[in-house]
């Protein structure tokens, strides 16, 4: 079954966004231009991920693919491994398979199919803190005349109350049909904080709030730039939840840097966000 994501719900697709990156570039090397530029773009799209995978209701449902809680009947497959002492799972393994995981209008594509699986573990009765083990966990959008999908293998850790929530992450996503074809591997740690008169609730997807994310990254491009990063939050990422689903980003505004480490001058590439829109990715020569 293919459901209609609605208007209301809060697309946040960390993954689309690479196909939808404007880049240019000035200065420095081509090839130091060039992979800087396409490791950030790859950034970009795990920032989001990492983002709407912050809660427990947004992963349950689709995986941390849409910000929005969502229901499809038979998506995920659940299967409870162990359970605390109030008979709530400690352990439980989603399974996605499309069909039923296939949603229709997300990000412009016709459709986002999700497949792979995600296992959960959480200390009985705790509704904020859990971590995930993905494995071949895919998220694949389709058009017309375009397939584009990410695909997560590795870890995220979230530690969370009502008033922050943080993550870690150790994970590989290798991006298909992209503007950049190729694999990120990525100890990215990111920071929120509800914006004022906010919260973060059981049960509920991320409310709006800032978002600082820092931390290394390993590039491997299919045209053969490769390198390692280190990424730097130069303003925090504003994440909206009122972004809607069509939108291509869940962040209206803020900027990260990306900064080959091999590179000992101050070159960097720049990700900048604004308006929900795609965020745009720069090399900045200094």
């Amino acid at each position: 079954m293919i459901k209609q994501v609605s208007s209301a719900a809060v697309l946040v697709i960390a993954a689309s966004i690479l196909a939808g990156c404007s880049s240019s570039s000035a200065g420095s090397s081509n090839n130091e231009s060039a992979v800087s530029q396409e490791a950030a773009t790859a950034t970009a799209s795990e920032a989001a991920a990492m983002a709407t995978s912050m809660t427990e209701t947004q992963t349950l449902t689709s995986s941390g693919a849409m910000a929005a809680h969502t229901d499809v009947s038979g998506c995920p497959s659940v299967d409870v491994k162990s359970t605390g002492s109030n008979n709530q799972w400690t352990d439980e393994l989603l399974t996605f398979d499309a069909p039923p995981c296939q949603f229709t209008g997300v990000r412009g594509y016709n459709t986002l199919a999700i497949t792979g699986t995600l296992e959960l573990t959480r200390s009985a009765g705790d509704a904020y803190n859990f971590a995930s083990d993905a494995n071949s966990l895919a998220w694949t959008f389709t058009s017309a005349n375009a397939t584009y999908s990410e695909t997560r293998t590795g870890t995220r850790s979230i530690t969370a109350s009502s008033s922050a929530a943080s993550v870690a992450n150790d994970m590989t996503v290798v991006f298909a049909g992209a503007a950049h074809n190729g694999t990120l591997v990525n100890q990215l740690a990111a920071a929120f904080t509800p914006a004022s008169g906010m919260s973060l609730a059981a049960g509920e997807p991320l409310p709006s709030g800032n978002f600082s994310l820092s931390g290394s990254t390993q590039w491997t491009g299919s045209d053969g730039n490769d390198g390692t990063f280190s990424v730097t939050t130069a303003t925090p990422l504003v994440y909206d939840s009122t972004c809607k689903d069509t939108e291509p980003s869940v962040f209206d505004s803020g900027e990260l840097h990306v900064h080959l480490t091999t590179d000992n001058g101050k070159a960097y590439a720049k990700i900048a966000w604004q308006n929900c829109g795609a965020p745009s990715v720069s090399f900045v020569a200094e």
